[in-house]
């Protein structure tokens, strides 16, 4: 495999970035949800590291009415997964009951080719590498 997520047709799906109301972008879908992000997205820009995809993600999703925090909570109602996410986030969202989903799910969700209730009880994408973390993240020794 050459991602950490496999999308549940089996098949890899291209990733265009939905707009509300252009090409079927439904405005208004993700009106008053919580999202956290965890992982990298290169579908949408940036590698390891980089932050451009988590950018362009928060932008999508904020233009579709959703809010998106950093840490998972009561309140979270989605946990994006993206490629190596985060053990802690991830472990976290299953805890409480957060539905996991990917970035192939929220276009579909994005466009009308799904709902809230049918991408929240949907399957969680498949992890099958998690993130090793941040360099300088480690405990100091004194």
């Amino acid at each position: 495999l050459d991602g950490s997520i496999v999308p549940h047709t089996g098949k890899k799906a291209k990733f265009k970035i939905p707009r509300p109301g252009v090409n079927g972008g439904v405005s208004g879908a993700l009106d008053g949800k919580r999202f956290v992000l965890t992982g990298v997205y290169p579908e949408l820009g940036g590698g390891a590291g980089l932050t451009l995809g988590k950018v362009r993600t928060t932008t999508m999703i904020e233009s579709f009415g959703g809010r998106v925090t950093s840490a998972v909570s009561g309140k979270t109602d989605f946990v994006l997964v993206g490629k190596d996410p985060g053990r802690s986030k991830v472990t976290q969202a299953r805890k409480r009951g957060v539905a996991l989903i990917d970035l192939i799910s929220l276009q579909r969700l994005l466009v009308g080719q799904s709902s809230l209730e049918a991408a929240a009880s949907a399957p969680p994408p498949r992890i099958t590498n998690f993130s090793a973390g941040y360099p300088g993240q480690q405990r100091i020794a004194y």
